[in-house]
């Protein structure tokens, strides 16, 4: 456990400056000048979000894949929700590899927006889709953990219910 701790505090005083001062706030498609450093971030807490992030968009797809092989043409070979989830699944495992193993800040705010924007496509194309009922609950928790990941790096939230074209309920102003 000791030499575990020792290697994580040596790895983090190596680290290039360029890599501790990349900031990253505010809009998905650039950083801002305040923000996001290793140095900034509880790195556990950082690492374990993406890492449960890649496991769970690995689920989702596994769980998509087999729901295709038994419900057949339920689905065209196509199907548009099945590459947003691989393009999913394969930038959060480039997302963790870009924070655990090397620390590279703007590879992984690059395949963060990555993450979210298949995201947005499967959270609007999920409503409507043949094998919704199968795959709600794994996007689910999918879903949750880009918002746990959105609020550890301070970003915007996401109003999903936006994405997906589904009218908001309004809030009743008492007068």
């Amino acid at each position: 456990m000791r030499k575990c701790l020792l290697v994580i505090v040596l790895a983090g005083a190596f680290l290039p400056q360029e890599l501790r001062g990349q900031g990253y706030t505010g809009n998905l498609n650039r950083g801002s000048g305040a923000g996001l450093s290793m140095g900034r971030l509880n790195d556990a807490t950082l690492l374990s979000a993406s890492e449960t992030l890649e496991r769970r968009a690995e689920y989702l797809l596994k769980t998509h894949r087999k729901a295709v092989k038994q419900n057949p043409g339920t689905v065209t070979p196509k199907d548009e929700l099945e590459t947003e989830i691989s393009n999913l699944s394969q930038s959060a495992s480039e997302l963790y590899g870009s924070w655990s193993f090397q620390r590279n800040l703007e590879r992984g705010r690059k395949d963060f927006v990555q993450v979210v924007k298949a995201g947005f496509t499967i959270h609007r194309i999920l409503p409507s889709h043949p094998l919704r009922s199968m795959l709600q609950g794994d996007w689910d928790a999918v879903r949750e953990e880009i918002d746990e990941l959105i609020a550890i790096l301070k970003m915007p939230k996401v109003n999903w219910d936006l994405i997906a074209g589904q009218p908001q309920p309004q809030k009743k102003v008492e007068g």
